[in-house]
């Protein structure tokens, strides 16, 4: 079966990131100045690479104190917006490097199916994906086969139907 061609961009990656403060560290207005820096280290490495390898830093925050004392979408000081939450219900947010241009979309040919044959499967008999997980399979082969991502399929059988 042929495809059309389709227009995509390169892939973008996000730095994951986790950070752990001491108990004597915790509570002491310490957690913008530590996003801050790792912002910086993170866009400074990146952007020193001679093809920068992400658009920003995603990070699940694990704090109930943080989640409590900044429960705004965006966070103004450290450029962080909350995006959902994880399969394990803590907020998920997302900061963009702002010096981090995007590529224009490039045309390419699809000649096959995806080359998950799972997905393959679902896609070509009339599913769409429906929801992605973020960490949802973080065993070492769920993180080496797709980052950790699984996915939800959604068929609409009115559409399936032989008629």
């Amino acid at each position: 079966m042929d495809r059309p061609a389709v227009s995509t961009g390169p892939a973008y990656i996000f730095f994951a990131t986790a950070t752990f403060c001491a108990e004597k560290h915790r509570r002491n207005n310490t957690s913008i100045p530590i996003m801050q820096a790792t912002q910086t280290a993170l866009r400074d490495y990146n952007l020193g690479l001679p093809k920068p390898e992400a658009i920003g830093i995603i990070v699940e925050i694990e704090s109930t104190y943080i989640n409590q004392r900044y429960p705004e979408a965006f966070w103004d000081a450290t450029k962080f917006g909350f995006i959902g939450y994880s399969p394990r219900g803590l907020p998920v947010r997302v900061h963009y490097f702002t010096d981090f241009k995007l590529q224009p979309p490039v045309r390419i040919e699809r000649t096959q199916g995806a080359s998950d044959s799972v997905a393959n499967f679902h896609l070509t008999n009339g599913a769409r994906i429906e929801q992605i997980h973020w960490m949802g399979d973080h065993s070492q082969q769920g993180m080496k086969r797709s980052l950790g991502l699984m996915v939800n399929y959604f068929y609409k059988l009115s559409d399936n139907r032989d008629t």
